[in-house]
């Protein structure tokens, strides 16, 4: 198998209806300015372009443009084109959906155009309920493709049990992961002893995240325990209001603060600056924002309901796995915090152990490698 070394100047082009967001690269921009490091020529084929200053030695190519048909969100007639005009050695194809089994048939047809898709996890929620069709695509997109890049063991599960794709076409390694911790961050209070415990939740403000859920769960503490924590949630969207209200009537609006959205440059000083990361959602596919609180440091109350549950914990000590959906299980989690918040510190110093297996160079190495082993066609060592 040839070397890293061998694979400089190769082409390669990331393929995906959107990355980052609100013309942010977020960790994309580290892992794509990583690859240009080692000798890549980098291309991304997308939506909304980044700004210049994130990834300024790549291509972007932002002509990735969606219409509906018969009441479907399809990519434009034009994104054919753009696949059609790639040259590159590699193509690296974002999940399945349409623009990624477009991908995945013209690198075919090309012959020379190798082909990854990037499966972040296993569909746990609304596309695990999709039934034929959509696993048939799958499969055929399986089948097409040179090799497949995972994140983790239940997505290799699904792979193999589920579509039926051969363990030897599969490579289970991290590729995403959180840069939140590469700046300048605030030295953290080193016990919380003594003092308010602060929560930080982050999360688009729509009903299945579960912050409804979260502040009923609140409400059951007694007023010696609410005055004890304060939750900050940062976010927007439809339901705001909605929760205000709900914070209003439960007597609540000295425990929990609606911070809206802020620049992702700030959000790594305002997670650091919290005790305890919450994630009440009732249905995440793999939420990002909890291995971007795993890399600052914090203890972590994940829901079991959020795809990332299994590898933020692990059986590492650093957090504790809660069911929203359950009536008393965030509570009581909340309230043995509050009960010994010296125990914090200890958690947070093994969640910074463990983020150590999804930092960002580790990432950018099993990318580099996936593309090392698409090249010859061999995924599996």
């Amino acid at each position: 198998m040839p070397s890293i070394r061998s694979l400089e100047q190769r082409r390669i082009c990331f393929v995906a209806p959107y990355m980052g967001g609100n013309g942010k690269a977020l960790y994309w921009g580290k892992l794509f300015e990583g690859l240009v490091a080692r000798g890549l020529s980098v291309e991304v084929l997308t939506g909304p372009r980044f700004e210049r200053e994130e990834c300024p030695n790549i291509v972007q190519n932002d002509t990735v443009t969606f219409t509906r048909l018969f009441g479907m969100v399809v990519p434009s007639p034009y994104v054919l084109v753009s696949l059609l005009k790639l040259k590159c050695d590699v193509m690296l194809i974002l999940e399945f959906n349409i623009l990624a089994l477009m991908a995945t048939v013209l690198s075919c047809l090309k012959g020379r155009t190798k082909s990854i898709l990037l499966i972040e996890n296993a569909p746990q929620f609304t596309s695990a309920k999709r039934g034929g069709l959509f696993r048939l695509v799958r499969k055929v997109q399986c089948r097409l493709c040179t090799g497949i890049l995972t994140n983790n063991a239940a997505a290799f599960d699904y792979l193999v049990n589920q579509l039926g794709v051969p363990p030897s076409k599969i490579m289970t390694s991290v590729y995403l992961t959180s840069s939140l911790a590469s700046g300048p961050l605030p030295v953290r209070a080193a016990s919380a002893v003594g003092r308010k415990v602060r929560f930080v939740c982050i999360g688009r403000l729509i009903s299945g995240k579960g912050f409804m859920e979260l502040i009923d769960e609140v409400a059951l503490l007694d007023e010696t325990e609410r005055g004890l924590l304060e939750i900050d949630v940062f976010g927007e969207g439809p339901c705001r209001a909605e929760l205000q209200k709900r914070i209003d009537d439960q007597g609540l609006s000295g425990v929990f603060g609606l911070k809206g959205n802020i620049p992702y440059a700030e959000l790594g000083s305002r997670i650091a600056a919290a005790d305890v990361f919450i994630m009440p959602s009732l249905g995440d596919y793999r939420s990002l924002a909890s291995f971007e609180a795993l890399s600052l440091g914090l203890p972590l109350l994940i829901s079991v309901h959020d795809g990332a549950h299994g590898e933020v914990l692990g059986g590492q000590g650093n957090g504790v796995l809660i069911d929203p959906l359950t009536r008393g299980s965030m509570s009581q989690a909340i309230r043995e915090i509050l009960k010994h918040p010296g125990q914090l510190q200890g958690m947070g110093e093994k969640s910074l152990s463990h983020a150590q297996s999804f930092t960002v160079e580790k990432a950018v190495s099993n990318l580099a490698l996936a593309v090392e082993r698409a090249v010859v066609g061999r995924m599996a060592p």
